[in-house]
């Protein structure tokens, strides 16, 4: 049964004149490759369905995207110190930038000298 099976698809992959190619692929059936375009495109479009419902049923039963039970929030207390470092910085920074704006140039701006 098996010796039949192996010979009929090996008839069915070489038919035509040479027996090194498949002979299958060289013949014009456009019937038959419409036919193989269609099944495919079928089956594709079932299964794609057939997935797109299973993630429908998870995800409505909340089986999907299910994230690790959340942790107790643990409050971490900040270093008032540092914060206040912090702070007393950018309060300098933000001192100096004000006389460096009010403060003259210290060099000739082109577009301001005269002509």
């Amino acid at each position: 049964m098996l010796h039949t099976l192996i010979t009929k698809l090996q008839g069915y992959f070489h038919r035509g004149e040479s027996a090194n190619a498949f002979a299958y692929a060289s013949e014009r059936n456009p019937y038959r490759d419409w036919n193989i375009i269609i099944a495919v495109f079928a089956v594709l479009a079932v299964l794609v369905a057939g997935w797109s419902f299973y993630m429908y049923q998870k995800i409505s039963r909340g089986e999907a995207f299910v994230s690790e039970k959340a942790r107790e929030a643990v409050v971490e207390s900040v270093d008032k110190v540092a914060l206040r470092e912090v702070i007393s910085e950018y309060g300098e920074r933000a001192k100096r930038l004000q006389e460096l704006r009010r403060a003259p140039l210290p060099f000739v701006d082109p577009s301001r000298s005269a002509r």
